[in-house]
């Protein structure tokens, strides 16, 4: 039996949810595993070793996923985490395709041929429930199911070994929809800023995310021996996470989700894309478990729609990035809000107590019932311990 995988290559968010799946799928099934993608997802699966073959494709485009019928044809099934293209070519191609959704709240619209998936998994994230109204007859069959990440509760928190360490994670930093020269410029300024106040506070401090990002701000930044640049596999990255005693983050969901075990203080930064920009905006009624800002916390501020398209609401996003890269203003506010919270005083914030209160809320075992469903669908018994 072979399975195919596919994740989106828009930052770490697809691949880090499809690794966790797979890892666990590939506990209890025969066959072989081939991934098929490009870009950070390309870049963490090879990382992760999960797979006996990978194939470089451009996922978003028709036009490269044609190029690989072989691998469709062959495929038994397929799994993919918020690849709409490859998941509508599986379908088209009469495979059983079962779809991973951590966004989606945000979507304006569900493809015909999306919604004719085997199984469509939406990942518990930001409220659902408007588009679950809108989209839930147009979807042939979907599950909603807990975080696709590991969320611990408060009795499996380990918070021991901590060093005088500074992490911070840009994420996978890549997009098809946004320029990455861009990116490169919007981040090394955002960590000049990080840097201006926390060289002499910390004995160490670390840069992580993908390796294009992390060899251009490695290039761009004054060597400092205190001063680390990295791209981890997810494994070596939470290592990294336990570690640390303060930590500064991309407002992806898989960083929001990971950080609800520790117990240290965390500052989400200023968002580059659609999704980031309205999940920090809910992140805002954690306000005693985390610190964020969000271009929304300014009067110059430019304005981003809730409902709109993903590109819209993307380029709009982005305004606010150019604002920001081109005023004095705008980048003296910011590094102000950096500073405030490396000035706070953290030790006194019950920060595990609160984001404990979070994960109470959240369904449990995410993981596992994409797992044990896909098992169950696949109808493929003899392959399966």
């Amino acid at each position: 039996m072979k399975i195919l995988v596919t994740a989106e290559s828009f930052g770490y968010g697809p691949i880090i949810t499809c690794l966790n799946v797979i890892e666990k799928l590939k506990r209890r099934t025969v066959g072989t595993f081939s991934f098929l993608g490009s870009g950070v997802s390309m870049e963490q699966a090879k990382l992760s070793e999960l797979f006996d073959e990978y194939v470089e494709c451009d996922t978003f485009s028709s036009a490269d996923l044609k190029k690989h019928d072989g691998v469709f044809n062959e495929a038994s099934f397929i799994v993919s985490s918020e690849n709409i293209e490859g998941a509508i070519y599986g379908v088209k191609a009469g495979k059983k395709v079962f779809y991973i959704d951590n966004l989606f709240w945000m979507w304006d619209e569900i493809p015909q041929e999306l919604g004719e998936v085997d199984t469509y998994f939406i990942a518990e994230s930001l409220d659902i429930s408007s588009n679950l109204s809108r989209f839930k007859n147009s979807i042939r069959r979907l599950k909603i199911v807990g975080p696709l990440r590991q969320v611990a509760h408060s009795e499996s928190i380990k918070n021991n070994n901590k060093v005088n360490q500074l992490l911070i994670n840009f994420g996978g930093a890549e997009s098809f929809m946004i320029d990455k020269h861009l990116i490169y410029d919007y981040y090394e300024c955002l960590l000049s800023k990080i840097l201006d106040v926390t060289t002499e506070t910390f004995s160490s401090i670390l840069v992580c995310g993908g390796s294009g990002l992390i060899k251009e701000l490695q290039s761009r930044t004054t060597k400092l021996s205190l001063l680390s640049f990295c791209t981890f596999s997810n494994e070596e990255y939470l290592e990294k996470l336990n570690e640390s005693t303060s930590i500064v983050l991309s407002p992806g969901l898989g960083n929001f989700f990971e950080v609800l075990n520790q117990t240290v203080p965390v500052l989400f930064i200023p968002p580059i894309n659609f999704s980031q920009f309205w999940q920090i905006e809910d992140y805002k009624k954690y306000s005693t478990a985390f610190d964020q800002i969000n271009w929304s916390n300014f009067e110059w501020g430019h304005h981003v729609d809730r409902c709109a398209k993903e590109e819209l609401g993307v380029n709009q996003v982005l305004q606010n990035v150019k604002y920001f890269l081109e005023s004095e203003r705008a980048q003296k506010e910011v590094a102000h809000h950096i500073k405030n919270f490396f000035m706070k005083p953290h030790a006194y914030c019950n920060y595990g107590e609160e984001r404990q209160k979070i994960v109470s809320c959240l369904k449990p075992n995410g993981i596992d019932t994409v797992v044990n469903e896909i098992l169950k669908r696949s109808r493929q018994n003899e392959y399966y311990t």
